[in-house]
This record gives C-alpha cells, sequence and structure tokens, in this order.
C-alpha cells in the first residue's frame, strides 16, 4: 500500500481490491478486534463472503473503497474538532 499526503488529502493505492480482516487490521494499523468492532458499529463496511453451496461465509471481507472512506472520515472528524470556533458578532 502507498499513502500520499498532500495538503491535507490522502491517496491511497492498495495491492487488493478486497480484504479480509487481518488485512484491514494492518493497513489501519490496529487489532483485528477493533476492525470487528468497527464493522458491528456501521463505521466499516464489510459483506460476508460467498460460503458452500450458495450459502453466506463466515470470512469479513472489506473493500479497499471502504478503508479509503473509513480513513478520510476520521481525517475529517480530526480536522474539525482541530480547527478553531469562531463566533459571528
Amino acid at each position: 500500500m502507498n499513502i500520499i499526503v498532500m495538503k491535507g488529502e490522502i491517496t491511497m493505492t492498495f495491492e487488493k481490491d478486497i480484504l479480509n480482516v487481518t488485512e484491514t487490521a494492518y493497513y489501519l494499523s490496529c487489532s483485528q478486534q477493533k476492525i470487528y468492532s468497527l464493522i458491528k458499529n456501521g463505521n466499516l463496511e464489510a459483506y460476508k463472503d460467498a460460503g458452500q453451496n450458495g450459502r453466506r461465509g463466515r470470512n469479513w471481507k472489506i473493500t479497499a473503497f471502504s478503508v479509503d472512506y473509513y480513513l478520510r472520515s476520521m481525517i475529517h472528524m480530526y480536522d474539525q474538532q482541530k480547527s478553531p470556533v469562531t463566533k459571528e458578532k
């Protein structure tokens, strides 16, 4: 994965379009449990892979787009918390 930060913008390129929980945790520098928590709370979009006989599988799959979207939303939230609040007169 390549990360380029320019003037507050992040550009990420992933080696794969679909990631598993372990790979996502690696890219986000957090634990697998944190990834499961983000999925459960709806903060990170994911889906279960196709299992045997057309049944839903056990493994979560996360798109690179979802990881990128999550990171951008976290940066946006951080930037808003960091910016000073001005009062209008």
